[in-house]
């Protein structure tokens, strides 16, 4: 099957009988022509040559324009291994898909673990954010209007929620401004080790680290910055933010009109579960290290992909051959 409306080019195998609606067109090989496995593959490409028009809300494909595509067909046992290599690959990556699924659900529940109270721990304090927040650099949000954006490398480096996603701050693709509009801004300037929190928008909630590559950028109105004061650990901080009990706290505090904004008052004003020091350390060190096993799956997955796209593109192009014409 393959939709040829909006997500033109957009493949699927039938598991069962089915009826599709009119966006999605039933492919099959015609016998000694075509083997179905490397239509599977070839489609995406063959569809995307043939986009022409662009309607109100996206690219579309008609059957009338897919039937008079031109493509170049390969012989038949070609044909078989190319599809037997690209789906070997394709099991790979969703067997690696698995996996870092099966890590996050882990990672979830270690860090929903870590993060209790243990019974009779009494030295375990409940703090509130503003206290555990350096007194010197209160939690605070930045540019309002950031302005032109510059090239990169120029000027300072605006942090917006889509440059982090639970994890250390991106350095590549961030919006970069003219330093006399972070200029007024100066007061929430970061520093590595901060936090940055996403407080407005659907993915409010979501917690970044500052790495020292970001030292002296600034971030807009959306997002609010956390600098952890002397009495917790920046990084045990990092992962009780994602904890599920104090998110649970973040979405009772989020106002939702037009875009879900949390109440930065009232974020101040939630606790935060504090253990002594070389406790947090300990929690703080376990759960880096399940981080990184999950970085580790997922660096492995993007070469994967890329390594599919590679293979994709010399082995349906007719550049590299599998056997002998």
């Amino acid at each position: 099957m393959m939709s040829f409306k909006l997500t033109v080019g957009r493949v699927a195998r039938a598991g069962i009988d089915l009826l599709t609606n009119e966006a999605i067109v039933s492919v099959a090989g015609r016998p000694g022509v075509a083997d179905d496995g490397w239509l599977y593959h070839a489609l995406p490409a063959i569809a995307a040559s043939g986009v022409t028009d662009t309607a109100v809300k996206g690219a579309t494909l008609n059957k009338f324009k897919l039937e008079r595509l031109r493509v170049i067909v390969p012989p038949l046992k070609e044909q078989r291994r190319i599809a037997e290599i690209l789906d070997t690959i394709d099991e790979t990556i969703q067997a690696t898909e698995h996996v870092i699924a099966k890590l996050r659900r882990h990672h979830t529940g270690l860090a929903e673990h870590l993060t209790k109270r243990p019974p009779n721990a009494a030295d375990w304090m409940l703090r509130h954010v503003s206290e555990v927040v350096d007194a010197t650099r209160p939690v605070t949000y930045g540019i309002v209007q950031p302005g032109p954006r510059q090239p990169e490398g120029q000027g300072v480096p605006m942090i917006r929620g889509k440059d982090y996603d639970n994890d250390v701050v991106r350095t590549e693709g961030l919006y970069w401004v003219l330093p006399s509009i972070a200029a007024p801004y100066a007061r929430s300037s970061l520093r590595p080790g901060d936090l940055v929190l996403t407080i407005v928008g659907v993915s409010t909630g979501t917690v970044g680290e500052v790495p020292k590559e970001l030292d002296g950028a600034n971030l807009t109105q959306t997002t609010a910055r956390l600098a952890p004061g002397p009495a917790i650990n920046g990084r045990y901080f990092f992962h009780y933010l994602q904890a599920s009990q104090f998110q649970q706290e973040v979405a009772r505090h989020t106002v939702w009109s037009t875009r879900p904004r949390l109440n930065i008052d009232a974020f101040g004003t939630m606790e935060v579960l504090v253990p002594p020091r070389n406790e947090q350390a300990r929690i703080a060190e376990t759960l880096d290290a399940s981080m990184a096993r999950i970085g580790a799956e997922a660096a492995q997955l993007s070469k994967l992909r890329a390594l599919r796209s590679g293979l994709m593109d010399d082995l349906l192009s007719g550049r590299v051959r599998t056997v002998a014409a």
